[in-house]
């Protein structure tokens, strides 16, 4: 994935104050997969909590950089440990200086919560099966 591409749409809201798309669910944030874009998103949730931004009211740059990393970390074991550590600092640092961050503690639950229950969806019937026998036995 390119993110060059991404720190340049991460400079260009900065620089702008505005979070240009209107539906989320058409978002080029929500097509990320990699751990390397962490960071970058990272900064884009920092931008969607400050003051000033402009925003459609209902597809907010917090909700599409929260979103973008939810899925980036349910690639991997790995990308979903990346993705809580960065959260889970980026809450004490920001709680007293940015509005609703407190809020994060419940999308960190949602994120484990949605990570196992992936990683449970993706075992099958005849495994499960295997593996209790071999506890039973």
């Amino acid at each position: 994935q390119d993110m060059r591409g991404l720190a340049f749409y991460v400079d260009w809201v900065k620089r702008h104050k505005q979070f240009p798309e209107s539906d989320v669910t058409g978002s080029a944030l929500r097509k990320l997969r990699t751990s390397e874009s962490i960071p970058l998103l990272m900064e884009l949730l920092q931008l969607g909590y400050e003051k000033g931004l402009v925003e459609d009211q209902f597809h907010t740059l917090d909700r599409a950089a929260l979103d973008a990393l939810n899925t980036v970390a349910m690639q991997s074991e790995d990308s979903y440990r990346q993705v809580r550590e960065k959260v889970q600092g980026f809450i004490p640092t920001n709680i007293s200086t940015l509005k609703n961050v407190n809020f994060l503690y419940q999308y960190l639950d949602s994120l484990e919560r949605s990570f196992y229950l992936n990683r449970s969806a993706q075992v099958s019937l005849d495994e499960v099966i295997a593996k209790v026998n071999d506890v039973l036995n």
